[in-house]
């Protein structure tokens, strides 16, 4: 079939219309905000929304269109509108505040004046109100390069998985809304809004964290920025840091100026200065859409310059700042390191010392896997895949983590590995 009836199809089975008069919401989704009690919603409607609201109780929610204060809280969203030619509709933004552990609240969104909503939704918090120690076990998914073509083997393999995850990570290439010379009917947006919805059963579930790939670039980043609200410290940044149950999380942008005296390298050396100074022996996970070590034959993995500089100019903060465990995409396949420092092995996984590198970008995606490997470098261990899958990360307790690659053609762990907290220097 042909990307373009692929389009068609899943035009109409997901039934986005394009339609400039439609208030229904779509592309509802979840996403940490780093204030422990708070969970952010966001939704996109084709049409401005005169009042848009989220809707949330700790009952379920019979009827959104019925409603009163006195049956759920209210809360009023922001809406930004693309300012992009050719790029259609508003995106909203709401945040849940208040928030107790362990809790199941059910919600809604959509326009309290026009009394059109979307289904009732529903997430169950975690442990939120002590981020300083780890409280785990906990788990949670990570896959980078999906897209919206070969993605329904990964969605359907996470569906079940959702209750026993905590959030979802998705380090770049969304959903290759870049390679059309369209934006809009059977082009860019329209490949956007249909990742979007595919990955709604997900992302309306759990926390969908993500960082932006070179796919992801499209006007200057706008549209990724304005769909995905991580918890950045102003709204043009693509970097970010969140502390959850214990871990420490740094987002950093691979697509973003990451040299010396640059916004992001001065704000990366700042956060994980100011986290070890408080919480030195704690677990570290950094992520990004590309990675510093991998060894599948292409071009960035073993004769990219710029690959070279982004791991000249990052890895020396990772390796003062006992970051343990950094994940990225980009090359489309699996493989992992032993703990490695410029090249060289820093011992093994009982007792690291230096990060350990993940590369997962076996999402799905239209692109293709990659199939052709360079020779295993000393660094490289366990199995190499080219199969499509994800990862999942459990944080066992303050020493250990097991990293699982789950394989989607099997839907079982293809690999494993048990990691030791570390000290490198």
């Amino acid at each position: 079939m042909n990307r373009l009836a692929i389009v068609a199809l899943a035009l109409v089975t997901l039934g986005i219309v394009i339609n400039a008069q439609n208030l229904t919401p779509s592309s509802v989704k979840l996403a940490f905000t780093g204030e422990n009690s708070e969970i952010r919603v966001t939704w996109f409607t084709f049409k401005e929304s005169k009042q848009p609201y989220v809707q949330y109780s700790t009952e379920y929610i019979q009827d959104p269109n019925t409603s009163s204060e006195e049956d759920v809280t209210f809360v009023k969203a922001e809406s930004h509108a693309f300012l992009t030619i050719g790029w259609h509709g508003i995106p909203h933004n709401s945040i849940l505040s208040g928030l107790a552990d362990g809790t199941t609240y059910y919600y809604a969104v959509g326009d309290k004046e026009a009394s059109q909503w979307s289904q009732v939704y529903n997430f169950t918090t975690r442990v939120l109100s002590n981020n300083d120690q780890v409280s785990g076990p906990f788990a949670f998914a990570v896959y980078g390069d999906m897209g919206s073509v070969k993605n329904n083997v990964t969605v359907a393999n996470l569906i079940p998985r959702v209750d026993s995850l905590d959030f979802i990570m998705h380090v770049g290439d969304i959903a290759y809304a870049d390679l059309t010379d369209k934006s809009f009917i059977g082009g860019n947006e329209t490949v956007w809004n249909i990742f979007l919805q595919s990955v709604e059963c997900l992302t309306s579930q759990i926390p969908y964290m993500t960082c932006p790939g070179n796919h992801d670039i499209m006007v200057d980043l706008a549209i990724y920025r304005k769909t995905f609200n991580m918890p950045t410290e102003n709204e043009f940044d693509t970097y970010y840091s969140f502390d959850y149950r214990g871990v420490h999380f740094v987002g950093i942008s691979s697509e973003s100026d990451y040299f010396p005296l640059s916004p992001q390298h001065i704000w990366l050396e700042n956060d994980l200065k100011t986290y070890r100074e408080s919480n030195p022996n704690g677990w570290v996970i950094a992520y990004a859409h590309r990675p510093i070590y991998c060894s599948t034959q292409w071009g960035w993995c073993y004769k990219s310059l710029i690959r070279e500089k982004f791991q000249e100019y990052i890895e020396d903060i990772f390796y003062k700042y006992n970051v343990d465990l950094f994940l990225a995409g980009h090359a489309h396949d699996y493989e992992r390191s032993l703990p490695v420092y410029q090249n060289q092995v820093m011992n093994d996984y009982s007792d690291p010392k230096a990060t350990i590198h993940m590369v997962i970008g076996t999402g799905g995606n239209e692109e293709g896997e990659d199939h052709d490997w360079l020779s295993a470098p000393s660094w490289s261990t366990g199995i190499r895949s080219s199969d499509t899958g994800f990862g999942q990360v459990t944080i066992i307790n303050a020493t250990t983590i097991l990293f699982e690659f789950i394989d989607n053609q099997s839907n079982t762990v293809l690999d494993s590995q048990y990691i030791n907290k570390g000290t490198f220097n």
